[in-house]
């Protein structure tokens, strides 16, 4: 019975050297899932502390632009029924854009869509507005602050970010509108100041889910095609009214696979979405499975020369026995 001691003896510990290396494995693998879980869940909070930080910044803006949309309309109509001239409201508006830090043109037009007060006009420049879209909402019966898609601006030729206002005249009736033009590149330098990764997006959008402004630009910028928000995260929280959500999805614009966040700006039908990519933020844990793999690997081929050399060395000692 002690010649097989030794033989039994080896196994055993060639046995344990298999089984702690099962061990360490799915311990590792444990660890690695794990990582990936709180990798996921700190995109998930930078995703709503970036939407909540452009809310906030976006809000304050337009808010600004309201009251000041809303108070030239009432001064439009107090001239009206006072009887005094259009010169009047011209010099209100121009006043009122030196107090906009995030406007660069504030204008109104007549009924007709034609721009009859405003800056930014070359001496004899005609501009008539009444093909655009926020015009014609106005003009049928729209209420309160109304955003435009981004447009080519007719008097500078930049792209523009419109917001207006209808006029109504002393009759109730609509006798135009006003209406303040944001250059997309002043928004999109706000966009850009945000870390949001190599991977990562930010988008500004309406209720029917149009991409108002997005960055990085997509590459059909300018173009008469509308871009709409299609991934099932975004269109799920829409359909569920949500004025903030947080959730991963596939992008329908460019197929990268994000944790985002989205937050609706105010009481406004605008929302802003804020997202970072999967290769970005779990590029650590990758790096991190990169090195323990290696390091399982270099295990796996100790522990497989020592459990060689045991059973070698078992095999011995039971032919000797």
């Amino acid at each position: 019975m002690s010649l097989h001691r030794p033989q039994t003896a080896l196994r055993n510990l060639a046995i344990m050297l298999v089984a702690g290396f099962a061990l360490a494995s799915w311990f590792f693998a444990w660890q690695i899932d794990h990582e990936l879980d709180h990798a996921e869940a700190e995109a998930a909070q930078t995703t709503q502390r970036l939407a909540l930080g452009l809310e906030n910044a976006l809000l304050s803006q337009v808010l600004a632009i309201d009251l000041s949309l809303q108070s030239s309309a009432d001064e439009y109509l107090r001239l009206q029924a006072a009887g005094q001239g259009t010169g009047s409201f011209g010099r209100f508006l121009d006043a009122q854009l030196g107090r906009l830090a995030f406007a660069d043109a504030l204008r109104a037009t007549d009924a007709d869509g034609n721009v009859v007060h405003g800056s930014g006009l070359a001496p004899g420049q005609r501009i008539n507005v009444a093909e655009r879209g926020y015009f014609q909402a106005l003009r049928s019966g729209a209420q309160g602050l109304t955003f435009g898609q981004p447009v080519r601006s007719q008097a500078s030729g930049d792209w523009v970010f419109p917001m207006a206002r209808p006029l109504l005249g002393t009759d109730g009736r609509f006798a135009g509108i006003v209406y303040v033009l944001t250059s997309s590149r002043r928004m999109l330098a706000l966009f850009r100041a945000l870390n949001i990764g190599q991977g990562g997006v930010v988008t500004l959008f309406d209720a029917q889910r149009r991409v108002l402004l997005r960055y990085p630009v997509p590459p059909l910028e300018g173009s008469t095609d509308q871009l709409v928000l299609q991934s099932q995260g975004t269109a799920a929280a829409m359909a569920d009214g949500r004025a903030e959500a947080t959730y991963r999805t596939v992008s329908s614009i460019d197929g990268v696979d994000r944790v985002q966040s989205l937050r609706r700006i105010g009481p406004y039908p605008l929302y802003v979405l804020a997202g970072v990519s999967r290769q970005d933020y779990l590029a650590a844990t990758y790096r991190e499975a990169f090195v323990g793999v290696v390091l399982l690997c270099a295990l796996a081929g100790t522990a497989l020369v020592l459990g060689l050399m045991l059973l070698a060395a078992a095999d011995s000692a039971g032919a000797e026995a």
